[in-house]
């Protein structure tokens, strides 16, 4: 079921108070009227998270600082609703309408502090959440509130973590001088200890959001580049609203090195993010990849984005040179093999230079890692995008083809046509349908992996080794009754 987020309205804060005094211990959280009037005045924002027309979770935050740090005072989920992951949910819905500030920050209750086993568990979980999304926990740091002792974490922005780290007493500071002002301020204590070290090698300087492939969650990611070059393709909203930058070599070197200070020698395997780091100048790309060799000695594995539009700019000598270098494998997201959706989504090739390009790529000896994105051509082109996209994978093999399916995302111009009725979504049984015809002509040899959530399907094997299976496995799922598959919500791509 959708979420949606929704702003507090006054008359509601009494109630949800009642919820604030159950979540959260005494000290956590500022009296009703100071509450109420820091709302009123505009220092503090409430937010609701709703699941159709039910509130399930609630979050305060202060967001008016000039210093352009968000402090998100409380958030929690209504006690019938955890264990669902809304929580996560609601924290990612944040995070996405803060991306323009500098930072968020969070304050945790220490839980060498706890008054018991259960207080402390408590603690180290919210922790532990708050971590999986992608805060930073401020150890070093001397800080309470009110006289209750806190940890500090934090999630760069705009900011980097370095910059947070040494300037956090400072912000939190002119946070919450906002929220008392001066007459209370003296109950905010914050020291930076003496011997706290402040090495940038704690930290890593990501840009907004960070995608990465599946097969790549254990691998180190590193942005070698910002956004995506093309960023025209109709369906995908990951970079639309990132401008397009290649980071210097000297800061992809520097965050190599925080990496191995931070992690250590024994990284065996680096995903460079983000859309498109192929484009990178060659001789730029094989001063990082030999940099990276030697920081990490144990190193197995060196992986980039790469679409056909950007792999025709390298010639085949250029390839081979990366992978001396070390680059391993190429993702690369053919989507379709059918020369009309790949205009009708604007891919910015054809599947002509698929194939030449696919066949330069493994020429080298480097990986290829293709992706076919099921229903993207519609009920209108469904056979057609099935059959294409069988004939030009035949034509190159490459290592592996990786299935995902097709979701419409808010914010793209697909999903207006899907909106609009110009674009009809296949039913879970149509795209099952079209992952038969699919599969049902591919020769191989390769890997097939249905490794993503959206898939309806959960095939993997060797083609043609494991074929008859496969299709065995479609067929048992075109009896199960269509309304028991479940269509995966955009935010979770």
């Amino acid at each position: 079921m959708d979420t949606i987020i929704r702003k507090l309205l006054p008359s509601e804060l009494i109630n949800i108070y009642k919820s604030i005094e159950l979540d959260f211990a005494e000290g956590e959280y500022a009296p009703y009227d100071v509450l109420a009037k820091q709302i009123e005045k505009g220092v503090q924002k409430g937010y609701i998270l709703q699941q159709g027309k039910t509130d399930v979770a609630y979050s305060i935050c202060a967001d008016s600082c000039a210093n352009g740090y968000i402090l998100i005072s409380l958030l929690s989920v209504y006690k019938e609703f955890r264990g669902f992951g809304l929580g996560s949910t609601f924290l990612e819905e944040l995070i996405s309408s803060y991306s323009r500030n500098q930072g968020l920050i969070v304050e945790v209750e220490r839980p060498e502090n706890a008054g018991s086993d259960e207080e402390r568990a408590l603690c180290e979980m919210r922790i532990k959440f708050y971590q999986k999304a992608g805060f930073y926990l401020i150890e070093d740091i001397d800080y309470s509130i009110w006289d209750v002792p806190m940890y500090l974490m934090a999630l760069p922005l705009r900011a980097s973590m370095p910059t947070i780290n040494e300037r956090i007493g400072r912000i939190i500071y002119e946070i919450y001088l906002e929220l008392m002002g001066k007459r209370y301020i003296h109950k905010l204590k914050v020291k930076q200890l003496a011997n706290r070290l402040c090495k940038r090698s704690d930290f890593m300087r990501y840009e907004g959001t960070v995608y990465r492939p599946p097969s790549e969650a254990e691998s180190l990611l590193i942005q070698a580049t910002i956004g995506c070059p093309h960023n025209n393709c109709t369906f995908c909203g990951m970079y639309r609203n990132t401008k397009f930058r290649i980071r210097s070599v000297a800061d992809i070197k520097e965050d190599l090195l925080m990496a191995r200070d931070y992690h250590g020698y024994k990284v065996r395997s680096i995903f460079f993010a983000d859309g498109n780091t192929i484009l990178m100048k060659t001789d730029q790309l094989l001063d990082v990849l030999y940099y990276a060799r030697d920081m990490f000695p144990y190193l197995k594995r060196m992986t980039v984005y790469g679409s056909v539009k950007f792999l025709k700019l390298k010639k085949l000598h250029e390839f081979r040179l990366l992978r001396e270098a070390g680059l391993t494998r190429i993702h690369s997201g053919m989507e379709s093999g059918d020369d009309e959706v790949l205009r009708s989504i604007k891919k910015g090739f054809t599947a002509a230079e698929m194939i030449e390009e696919g066949l330069k790529v493994r020429e080298a000896g480097i990986e290829l890692s293709e992706y076919i994105l099921l229903g993207i051509g519609g009920r209108e082109r469904t056979q057609e995008h099935a059959l294409e996209s069988a004939r030009v994978l035949n034509a190159f093999t490459p290592d592996f083809v990786r299935l995902r399916t097709y979701v419409p995302w808010k914010g793209t111009p697909l999903y207006e046509d899907y909106q609009q009725g110009r674009f009809h979504l296949l039913s879970p049984y149509e795209a099952l349908k079209e992952t038969r015809l699919l599969i049902a002509n591919l020769e191989g040899p390769f890997e097939l992996l249905s490794d993503h959530v959206s898939n309806f399907a959960p095939i993997n094997g060797n083609i043609p080794n494991d074929k008859p299976e496969m299709l065995e496995t479609i067929d048992r799922l075109l009896v199960v009754p269509e309304n028991n598959f479940r269509q995966v919500d955009s935010r979770y791509l």
